[in-house]
Formats: C-alpha cells, structure tokens, sequence
C-alpha cells in the first residue's frame, strides 16, 4: 500500500475513533455508536483485500 494511502486511512481512522469519544464524553450515547458500522466495514473490507493478496 502507498505511504500517502496509509497515512489518509490512518487520519480517518483517527478522527472517526475521537469523534465517537468525544460524543461519548459529553454523552450523546447515539452519536457516538453510528461510527460502529463505519468502522466495522472499513475493518472487513482491510480484512478481505489482505486475505486476497
């Protein structure tokens, strides 16, 4: 993968994982688990292109 790839999914990453603590911490409980699906579809699909390589 491109350095320039990595380091855009890495922020994106980073920023949803914040944004959902800082709905957590100021307890806005449905904010913060709406970027679950967002996350776990980024997950598999890191998941089925390695297995595919």
């Amino acid at each position: 993968m491109p350095r320039i790839a990595a380091t855009i999914q890495l922020i994106i990453i980073v920023a949803i994982v914040a944004f959902a603590t800082y709905q957590l911490f100021l307890g806005n409980f449905t904010a913060s688990f709406a970027t679950l699906p967002l996350l776990l579809v980024y997950y598999v699909f890191v998941t089925l292109r390695r297995n595919r390589k």
